[in-house]
């Protein structure tokens, strides 16, 4: 499952902190929706006048709020101005960019301490934790135990405090209290409902960091697996990191000239048919779920395994790490993975050191991994950029690069289907959703694009989808400020199917299933400006979680043995 970007609802950016005053002039750095909270926080604290303009390298728009948008090159005496970085996600890349025009470090006004920049800076100095706020359902405290269980060593032997009034539930790491201590004596808080960010209990408490995945994407699991770096034994990570140096000079030591890097598309398996015939020394790279394809990996024989999406480390998807991990472990191979990784990866899942290699990740400056240095540049966003290719260039002088060429679909039909099948193998009854979340972007969507989804009762999720129903199925231009509307769709049988179709380009995209067992449509409209997308997701639920839809009598399970399958097909069209 996927999930989309943060979810605003509910919550205010939180504006960062700083004795904000009409003496001096200050400059928004960003335009999209955390830059148009804090311009609004703002003007409540000082004159509007005091606002001198924004600058966003990205975008075309010329004015925001009556101020001016300019670039950052444009910008004229540069220091007589204070900065405020308006994101959750590029602080350190907002921040270097000023730096390199001249301006000093001191006119910067950090975002938000809710990012993982700001988490990596944090010292933290125990393990006496609390999870704020108090957990008030049984789901959520086991929701909790096991993430601490999946990314937290148990050989740090934290102490975290929970505050609950639920029936007495037994855990090996989460401690039960009445009441919370005051918050600002613990070593770390941690937030596991965005909603309470604005709370004053934590406002002003620089111990506090959010964990809950709406707020970003993986926040959760990049915190914690973080946090069991931060507080793992300093010899150990020193003697992993020396491991991790001279595992790297062994693969160096092949001095192989070529390589051949594979992503998992399509021309992955006949790029490795070719490979293994050509019969020559060359370093093999391969990524991500490559091992699943096991006549490709039995055909290939890689060096060398590359994981870095947080999909890899998800306590969801540890069947398929077990199946990495193993593989590694049986074969001549080394897995490369962010350092931060490395003690959870040998500790808990049983990791060989002697076949790791843990990277640094740079933010600021393009970097490539030497054998003095193991470091990456996080910027690139998917596995091949940020480290297979520069893994490849440090290795080797000439790169072939295969799979990287997106999913295949039927030529002579435009379609393709996604099968899934889940089994309980447990030992006992337990709940499960599911939720295929398919989004729609421009050019096929616009104001013009035709929405069709023919089922039988529409309901909106809230009051601010509530007051738009009438419209659900026309789509809007790109607007700033958009809140997202999302609404729930029923469909009458088995016959479930929705649709997009853009008249301007004569073509269109039709998802169909059986609404029987995927009984839960949502259609979620979100069309803002640079945040501009239509969700059309069948499921067997409603995204309100387990608890919500236990009430409303949606929540499906599976008895021990038991098993459930789905098919969702997607069809290109043209009228």
């Amino acid at each position: 499952m996927i999930i989309s970007n943060i979810d605003n609802k509910d919550m205010e950016f939180v504006l960062p902190e700083y004795e904000y005053s009409n003496d001096e002039q200050y400059v928004l750095f960003g335009t999209g929706e955390v830059a148009e909270s804090y311009y609004k926080q703002l003007v409540t604290r000082i004159s509007s006048d005091r606002i001198a303009f924004f600058i966003d390298s990205m975008s075309d728009k010329k004015e925001i709020f009556g101020k001016k948008i300019l670039k950052p090159f444009e910008v004229k005496n540069v220091n007589q101005y204070k900065y405020i970085l308006c994101t959750f996600t590029s602080a350190v890349g907002m921040a270097e960019a000023l730096i390199k025009l001249g301006v000093k470090d001191k006119n910067i006004i950090r975002s938000s301490k809710y990012t993982i920049d700001s988490f990596n800076e944090y010292e933290v100095k125990g393990k006496h934790i609390c999870i704020y706020p108090p957990v008030d359902t049984q789901e959520k405290y086991r929701e909790l135990e096991n993430m601490f269980s999946a990314y937290i060593c148990q050989s740090l032997a934290l102490r975290v405090d929970v505050e609950t009034t639920i029936p007495e539930t037994k855990s090996h790491i989460l401690r039960r209290v009445d009441q919370y201590d005051e918050l600002s004596k613990y070593d770390l808080v941690l937030v596991w409902n965005k909603k309470n960010l604005t709370d004053e209990k934590i406002k002003g408490l620089h111990n506090a960091f959010c964990i809950d995945c709406r707020f970003f994407q993986c926040i959760d699991i990049k915190i914690l697996t973080l946090l069991n770096y931060k507080l793992s034994d300093k010899n150990v990570i020193q003697t992993l990191e020396v491991r991790s140096k001279d595992n790297f000079k062994k693969l160096i030591g092949k001095n192989y000239k070529k390589g051949y890097l594979f992503g998992n598309g399509p021309s992955m398996t006949k790029g490795g048919e070719i490979v293994s015939k050509r019969k020559e020394d060359a370093y093999k790279i391969v990524c991500n779920a490559a091992v699943q394809n096991k006549n490709f990996m039995e055909m290939l024989c890689p060096d060398v395994y590359v994981l870095s999406d947080y999909y890899f480390i998800d306590i969801d998807n540890l069947g398929l790490l077990k199946e990495i991990l193993d593989y590694v472990k049986n074969n001549d191979i080394m897995l490369c993975i962010p350092k931060t990784w490395i003690p959870l990866y040998v500790e808990a899942y049983g990791a060989d050191e002697n076949k790791l290699i843990g990277f640094s990740e740079d933010r600021t400056e393009l970097s490539f991994p030497t054998k003095e240095q193991l470091s990456v540049y996080s910027k690139a966003h998917n596995v091949i950029t940020r480290y297979g290719i520069p893994i490849a260039s440090a290795l080797c002088d000439e790169i072939y690069i295969a799979g990287c060429d997106g999913t295949k679909i039927s030529k002579e039909e435009n379609t393709f289907s996604i099968q899934d099948k889940i089994e309980n193998t447990g030992s006992k009854t337990e709940p499960m959703e599911i939720l295929y979340h398919m989004n729609m972007g421009y050019p096929l969507l616009d104001e013009e694009s035709e929405i069709k989804i023919p089922s039988v009762e529409v309901k909106a999720r809230d009051a601010h989808a509530e007051e738009d129903i009438a419209n659900w199925m026309h789509m809007e231009k790109p607007q700033g400020n958009y809140q997202e509307r999302c609404y729930y769709h029923k469909f009458e049988g088995s016959d479930g199917k929705a649709s997009i179709y853009q008249p301007k380009l004569n073509v269109g995209l039709e998802i169909s299933f059986d609404a029987s067992k995927l009984d839960g449509f949502v259609e979620w409209k979100m069309m803002g400006v640079r945040d501009y997308v239509l969700g059309l997701e069948c499921g067997n639920c409603y995204p309100d979680g387990r608890d919500v839809m236990r009430k409303t009598g949606m929540l499906k399970f599976l008895n021990p043995g038991e098993s459930v399958e789905y098919q969702v097909n997607i069809k290109l069209f043209e009228k």
